[in-house]
């Protein structure tokens, strides 16, 4: 059985892996045209359900390497009224040594990107040429060929056959608009404003400590709108979650220059309200990074 999937995300990399494991014929295809192509993004914890399946997909190699790169995470989830008053607390922290495969991990979604293309690129080739992942592949559309199959095809003209096709390409995903078009995806006016600084001494002395001790907190006000604070630190010497770039461990190359801080914890924000009821101001955009050197 040959499998096509659509979209290298989180997602669309870790079923590549668990097939590959499985013996199966697998083939990614990305839109991006390079893996440093997709700008840095939110990070993300992994709770027992989400390591354990990693664990089970990844080679042993690259489990160790993801366990490298996550950051030890608090299994506590605190909710707060908007004057830091505690509402309720789920603490499931474990009494007695944390399990090594399903214990709480933090990282960054680009860094757990990174580990899940171990083995599916091409080897010397930046791009992936080769490999599992075929880059620069935007999906336009499929249709079932004789013998059962499904050919899927791309706006540089390319096509390619397989027996199934899966859609791993997000919300606004083209697999599911053809396959399920009466299956619309509906904006529910809700906006999302994120971000992160690095934990300093000082920021630490002015929070709760509540807020700095790697649990997830929940800021509820009596109106609308709803506000997400954790504070994530950093593997020795390894990578910290970012807001606008990515960090690598040390010795390594940078792939995008940006504001980054390696090696440091982070305080993590996220204020969600609907579109409506956010502030309105400027149009506003990251500064440019600044040029890279020649050598």
């Amino acid at each position: 059985m040959r499998v096509l999937i659509i979209g290298a995300g989180v997602g669309g990399l870790c079923l590549a892996q668990g097939l590959r494991a499985a013996d199966l014929d697998v083939a990614v295809h990305e839109r991006a045209a390079a893996p440093t192509e997709q700008l840095a993004s939110y990070g993300i914890h992994l709770d027992a359900d989400g390591c354990r399946a990693l664990h089970e997909c990844l080679p042993s190699a690259t489990w160790a390497r993801l366990d490298a790169t996550a950051a030890p995470a608090r299994d506590t989830l605190r909710f707060h009224d908007q004057h830091l008053r505690p509402l309720a607390t789920r603490d499931r922290e474990p009494a007695g040594p944390p399990d090594p495969v399903t214990r709480r991990r933090a990282v960054s979604r680009d860094a757990l990107r990174e580990v899940l293309l171990d083995g599916l690129t091409g080897a010397g080739d930046a791009t992936g040429g080769g490999g599992v992942v075929r880059w620069a592949k935007a999906y336009t559309g499929y249709e079932r060929i004789a013998g059962g199959r499904l050919r899927a095809y791309f706006a540089d003209g390319s096509h390619t056959d397989g027996d199934l096709l899966i859609g791993a390409d997000g919300s606004n995903s083209r697999v599911r608009r053809q396959y399920l078009p009466e299956l619309p995806r509906l904006d529910l006016g809700v906006a999302n404003i994120a971000g992160r600084c690095p934990l300093t001494p000082e920021i630490a002395d002015q929070l709760p400590a509540a807020l700095v001790d790697g649990s997830v907190n929940n800021v509820v006000p009596p109106g609308p709108g709803w506000m997400f604070v954790s504070t994530w630190g950093a593997p020795e010497g390894g990578r910290a979650p970012t807001w606008s770039g990515r960090t690598s461990p040390p010795g390594t190359a940078t792939p995008r220059t940006s504001n980054t801080w390696p090696g440091r914890a982070c305080v993590n924000w996220c204020w969600t309200a609907s579109a409506a009821g956010l502030p309105h101001c400027a149009p506003w955009s990251p500064p440019a990074a600044p040029p890279r050197s020649r050598r």
